[in-house]
């Protein structure tokens, strides 16, 4: 599942990171994701359906308007969550239920 979205995202952008240890040196723009939190029903003594939540991040020098809307548009269970500015780079972080 987790291989999908990677192979998803690096459509998307060459650069894509998997929780990148603190020695990682990226390469921007970038998308970095992780995995959130694991939604799970349950029926009849068991789990029925499990959902995964990432927290996708896109980092870039610049203000980009275009990739951010490419990123929302490439899946269908994404929200944009919040965009800050760190370290002279533009973040947007997104939540996706993949």
């Amino acid at each position: 599942m987790r291989l999908e979205l990677h192979e998803k995202l690096s459509k998307l952008m060459p650069n894509v990171y998997f929780q990148p240890p603190s020695n990682v040196r990226m390469t921007y723009p970038a998308i970095v994701y992780s995995l959130d939190k694991v939604h799970a029903l349950h029926a009849d003594n068991g789990i029925y359906v499990m959902g995964f939540c990432y927290t996708v991040t896109f980092i870039s020098s610049k203000y980009d308007e275009a990739k951010i809307l490419e990123i929302l548009d490439a899946f269908e269970m994404i929200s944009l969550n919040r965009a800050f500015v760190s370290d002279n780079l533009y973040h947007t972080v997104f939540q996706l239920y993949f």
